[in-house]
């Protein structure tokens, strides 16, 4: 049997047999693929800055809380309370008092101390706006009280006050402790010459001081007066100035000029002389010498008869006022002192009017009756 041919079959095109090096390009493509997805993982994991707070969207004036961490501060000058005493001591080798102050302000900023009788000193005040501890060297002798004069400059202006300030418990005894630089000292004593005011132990012994290592006080300290002329005058134990200063008179102002802590007590003045005694009786007729008001203060009711509205006089009988400014005058007489009081009645013995009287004067005169 012949065979029968079968129908021919359709192929298609043929197919290439794949080169030896597409393997390794596809190899390649898939690598770089890989590596971008890591780097984009990488770039999303790295943290961002927060942005600033601000209104949420649609919420229009709705702000969020500030941060608690940040200090907010008034915009005006500080509002500080201020306690001030005396150190429990004094200072090392110094008789000076040292202040202890606890300031407490709602702002930080600058606080400065600072008192007649003594340097000014200053301290920055914590981030809180407080400060506590030791300020500055005030030279007080015991039992002395100073005006501390506190200030604090902050942000938006100054806060100023002053409290009293004690000498601590070892200030030393005087009447000046004069400090090493300058002291002014206004004498308010009888005058005296310079020598005698420091001589006889007046001075106790020097404290602090540096290059000028001697014992004896007078050798560190030098007093100046400036005259009315501008001149300066000048006194130093044993040495003869150009223009010397004899004589500390009451009134006057001195710079004690020193390079040590001295405390200086004041010598016992002699006794002044009795003043004259003050006249107590209506002086004569011209007698411009003796007044009753050189020894007297006089306290006196005032007014017109019958007529209220001129005076305490116009009120009641004359036995009234006689009796009641006798007793206004003993109760001035409680507070003045050495002084005398003296109770009148002053009279209103003429009163103006608008048409001339009889002696052709503007001028009613009370009837001597």
């Amino acid at each position: 049997m012949q065979p029968t041919p079968s129908r021919p079959r359709r192929e298609g095109p043929p197919v290439a047999a794949p080169s030896p090096g597409g393997g390794g390009r596809l190899a390649a493509l898939l690598s770089l693929l890989a590596l971008a997805s890591i780097v984009t993982l990488a770039i999303a994991a790295i943290p961002r800055p927060e942005p600033p707070p601000g209104p949420l969207p649609g919420a229009a004036g709705i702000v969020p809380e500030p941060d608690a961490a940040v200090a907010i501060h008034p915009a005006g000058p500080p509002l500080c309370s201020a306690e001030v005493r005396p150190a429990d001591e004094t200072s090392p080798g110094s008789g000076a008092t040292a202040a202890w102050l606890s300031v407490a302000c709602d702002q930080p900023g600058l606080l400065v101390a600072r008192s007649p009788r003594g340097d000014p000193a200053g301290a920055e005040l914590g981030d809180d706006g407080s400060f506590e501890g030791p300020l500055g060297r005030h030279y007080l002798c015991a039992g002395a009280v100073t005006g501390l004069a506190l200030a604090v400059t902050g942000a938006g202006g100054r806060w100023e006050s002053t409290a009293p300030l004690a000498a601590s418990p070892g200030a030393p005894a005087c009447d000046v402790l004069i400090r090493p630089g300058a002291t002014e000292l206004a004498w308010e004593r009888d005058s005296i010459a310079v020598a005698d005011a420091f001589a006889d132990g007046a001075l106790g012994p020097p404290r602090g001081f540096g290059a000028n290592s001697s014992a004896r006080p007078l050798d560190h300290l030098v007093v100046r007066h400036r005259a009315e002329s501008g001149r300066w005058l000048t006194w130093r134990a044993g040495s003869a100035a150009a223009a010397p200063l004899e004589r500390l008179e009451a009134g006057k102002r001195y710079v004690i000029a020193a390079d040590a802590e001295i405390a200086w007590t004041f010598p016992d003045a002699p006794p002044a002389p009795p003043a004259p005694p003050a006249p107590r009786t209506s002086p004569g007729a011209g007698d411009a010498a003796s007044s009753v008001f050189d020894g007297a203060q006089v306290v006196s009711y005032y007014g017109y008869p019958d007529i209220p509205a001129m005076g305490i006089l116009g009120a009641g009988a004359p036995e009234d006022a006689a009796d009641g400014v006798a007793a206004l005058a003993a109760s001035y007489d409680e507070l003045n002192g050495d002084r005398d009081v003296i109770p009148a009645l002053h009279l209103i013995a003429g009163v103006a009017t608008s048409q001339p009287g009889p002696d052709g004067l503007y001028l009613r005169r009370l009837p001597k009756d």
